[in-house]
């Protein structure tokens, strides 16, 4: 999985492709980081990993994508790596520092995060004490299966 450049995908800063899939998550994360952030990393360690990019948000009703920016990139950076090494946001953490990156378009910061999948004898990673997979675009909690 390699991180995405916007510059290749879209000039206005509205796109329709890539869109969310098993592998891709958009998130709008201006002032904080959404709490729906942590299901998705436990989703992607559980499946086959992915990535989610904080900055975007979503017009579902035009199937299309804007890039909004971060505006709070250092706290929410910090609070990333916090809560990665927060036993009561994850069971054991996923994120290394070089699975960040913070890159810039059109003076709007984006932030993405590659989940890498975890091993499957160190499954399942757990959000609030909740497992949950990737099932298309969405994050499902897990079954005991």
């Amino acid at each position: 999985m390699d991180f995405l450049n916007f510059k290749a995908i879209t000039q206005t800063g509205n796109f329709k492709t890539p869109s969310e899939n098993e592998n891709i998550e958009y998130k709008e994360a201006s002032w904080k980081l959404p709490k729906s952030f942590w299901e998705t990393v436990s989703s992607f360690a559980n499946t086959s990993g992915g990535i989610i990019v904080l900055g975007i948000a979503e017009d579902k009703s035009k199937h299309e994508f804007s890039i909004t920016g971060v505006d709070n990139v250092e706290d929410i950076e910090t609070q990333i790596f916090n809560d990665n090494n927060n036993i009561s946001c994850l069971n054991r953490p996923v994120i290394q520092n070089n699975d960040v990156q913070i890159s810039f378009f059109q003076n709007k910061t984006i932030i993405q995060v590659i989940i890498h999948p975890e091993p499957f004898n160190t499954r399942p990673i757990t959000a609030f004490g909740k497992a949950y997979i990737r099932t298309g675009d969405g994050d499902q909690v897990a079954t005991k299966e």
